[in-house]
């Protein structure tokens, strides 16, 4: 019995450190942190948008409690991260041709629209083996693309990486639009990044859908 109580003294006071050195590199980015998009004020949009994500795809979330993996909701985002995507597609597309070939009132359907920050996997070769986002292709490649000597040497502890992927479908065609950011300095560059992989991504989303709308 006391092994077995030594055993399990030993995986708390090891959760507590790993929370404590993820609190003290982690970014604040719970809300009401806010994230300004860039987006004209009072144009009309007369593209609308039918936000078919779960709802806890909506807002803001920590997806790990013993390291720094977050998933920015709504509320990080102004003006709304949705109303901005219509505007980029109402820029991008013909309105006419687009409301003929659309399907519904309701012109684009947005199954996907999320913002993720997480730190990289520990190199060698049981980096990956708790890491939580390992079966997500799109953090894979983004490791993949990783100069791999400077992956190896640099220090790691406070990289972030920030991911925006989006994706939905219009006038029965399905587009998608993917960004992406490594940020070895996340108090000095974070919020810099976030705005940029957001801004690539929606403009990604919306070359894609013009491929399908001449």
């Amino acid at each position: 019995m006391q092994g077995y109580n030594s055993y399990l003294l030993g995986i708390v006071s090891l959760g507590i450190v790993l929370m404590a050195e993820s609190c003290a590199t982690s970014p604040s980015l719970e809300p009401p942190v806010v994230f300004n998009l860039d987006a004209p004020e009072n144009v009309p949009v007369t593209i609308s948008i039918l936000d078919r994500r779960d709802s806890e795809d909506k807002t803001y979330r920590r997806v790990s409690i013993f390291n720094p993996f977050f998933r920015l909701g709504d509320e990080n985002f102004s003006p709304d991260r949705l109303k901005v995507l219509a505007f980029r597609f109402q820029n991008k597309v013909d309105v006419s041709t687009f409301a003929q070939r659309a399907t519904s009132p309701q012109n684009v359907d947005v199954d996907k629209f999320e913002v993720t920050i997480f730190p990289p996997p520990p190199p060698g070769k049981n980096g990956t083996k708790n890491w939580p986002f390992i079966l997500n292709p799109r953090y894979l490649m983004v490791i993949a693309e990783w100069n791999l000597l400077d992956y190896l040497t640099t220090d790691k502890r406070d990289t972030l990486i920030v991911v925006c992927e989006i994706q939905g479908s219009a006038g029965g065609r399905i587009f998608k639009g993917t960004s992406d950011r490594v940020v070895p300095d996340p108090k000095a560059d974070l919020s810099n990044a976030i705005r940029e992989v957001v801004r690539e991504a929606i403009d990604a989303a919306a070359d894609n859908l013009v491929q399908g709308f001449p």
